[in-house]
């Protein structure tokens, strides 16, 4: 008999379209063989039901269980007083904690994400688990932590660490040069509040080598265990032999929405210090996708904002790849992983890629850590065509090492088999 793992997430994980959803589809859509998976996901539109439903017909052996928070007669709005009261809270949690610092993120950054989930998402869960009892339970997203406070004892209870979002808030202090008495509480309030709650599950997936041993500072060592998220198989090219050219190349492109607070402060550093120089250059245009504020793409008239994408295997060809993050989170960056999959050339910094095994300087990525970096990299893409070609083809054959849906799927097949088997013997 298959063992029964629930998966409890934010998100509807289709369309994957940034790194948790691809994260969370990327595993099921390898483990739903050999499990029997159940998947929570609440949902606010008939778009993201429309979503489900076609998800439901990809993935027929996997239970999707819906919380609704719509209705047709409201048009997608969410009615549930709770859940309204906590929103407004979060909102003003936002405006109490500004900084005198004009930049733009600050605003947008999430500080504290572990204010309760609304009563009838708690409602919902209890009645699931009066139905059925599960091996294990597993938990997605920083927001969704604290659900480890009304989660059965009677099962094993694991949280899969997507991002560290202490160190992204502390690295945008350090950004700001910000080390005040107030920046030192908030993200010391942030770190205390995610690693405490960490610590009451059974065990922590965490995406790379890296966050283990960060983790491992206030966490057991035995507690957390190392697997990455895959590159979705329908993003991986099928012809590996088509090459970089120079005289093809017609745009630079940064894979990711605004609503990811280090994407936004990338963007914008990109925008500002390093575009001219190389669009003046090489007249290439710069391509964002995903979903970005009115505001700030008319900031920015000189770039493309392309919105959501369903194909971006079309999009991203004849490209450069950017990842110019600068704020921290750990984890794996998709839209690395992404752009080494489809075989286009990559300038990252050292945060960007962080995290990724094997990666190497001028091997198979380029990595840029500030203005000149990023413009020396992009130079030597475009002008040295062989060892641009030789960078993309080890990329490549990393990705199909370690990042498949198969690689990755077997790392998470023998890890539940192991901790379930690990729990009976006791």
């Amino acid at each position: 008999m298959s063992k029964k793992i629930l998966i409890i997430t934010y998100v509807v994980p289709y369309p994957a379209s940034d790194g948790g959803k691809i994260s969370i589809f990327g595993t099921i859509n390898y483990l739903r063989h050999y499990f029997d998976i159940t998947l929570v996901v609440r949902v606010y539109s008939d778009k993201e039901k429309e979503n489900i439903e076609t998800l439901q017909k990809m993935w027929p052996e996997v239970s999707i269980e819906k919380v609704n928070y719509y209705s047709q007669k409201t048009k997608g709005k969410i009615k549930i007083s709770l859940y309204e009261l906590a929103y407004k809270v979060k909102e003003q949690l936002k405006k109490i904690l500004s900084f005198s610092s004009s930049d733009s993120i600050q605003s947008g950054i999430d500080f504290y994400p572990f204010l309760p989930a609304d009563a009838k998402f708690i409602n919902f869960l209890e009645a699931l688990f009066s139905k059925k009892k599960y091996d294990i339970i597993q938990v997605e997203y920083t927001g969704l932590l604290n659900l480890i406070n009304t989660l059965p004892d009677n099962t094993i209870k694991i949280f899969v660490q997507i991002e560290n979002r202490y160190t992204i808030v502390q690295d945008y202090f350090n950004k700001i040069n910000d080390s005040s008495a107030y920046a030192k509480y908030i993200v010391e309030n942030i770190r205390s509040s995610e690693t405490t709650l960490m610590n009451k599950y059974d065990y922590v997936i965490a995406l790379n080598k890296n966050d283990k041993k960060n983790l491992g500072e206030f966490l057991p060592a035995d507690k957390i265990i190392v697997a990455p998220f895959p590159i979705l198989n329908t993003l991986t090219v099928v012809d590996t032999t088509t090459a970089f050219s120079n005289e093809k190349l017609n745009k630079l492109i940064f894979l990711g929405s605004q609503e990811h607070v280090p994407n936004e402060d990338a963007v914008k550093w990109f925008i500002e210090n390093i575009y001219e120089e190389i669009y003046q250059q090489y007249k290439i245009k710069l391509y964002v996708t995903g979903k970005w504020k009115k505001d700030f793409i008319k900031k920015y008239p000189q770039v493309i904002f392309t919105g959501f994408v369903d194909d971006i295997s079309s999009l991203i060809k004849n490209s450069i790849a950017i990842s110019p993050i600068r704020l921290g989170g750990g984890g794996v960056r998709a839209k690395v992983l992404q752009a080494m999959a489809m075989r286009v050339p990559l300038v990252s910094t050292t945060l960007g890629c962080e995290g990724i095994e094997e990666i190497k300087n001028n091997e198979t990525i380029y990595i840029a850590n500030n203005e000149k970096e990023f413009i020396s990299s992009i130079q030597n893409i475009v002008e040295n065509e062989s060892q641009t070609n030789r960078v993309i083809n080890n990329a490549f054959e990393l990705i199909q090492k370690h990042y498949t849906e198969r690689a990755v799927g077997e790392i998470r097949k023998n890890i539940y088999n192991s901790i379930i088997g690990h729990e009976i013997d006791k």
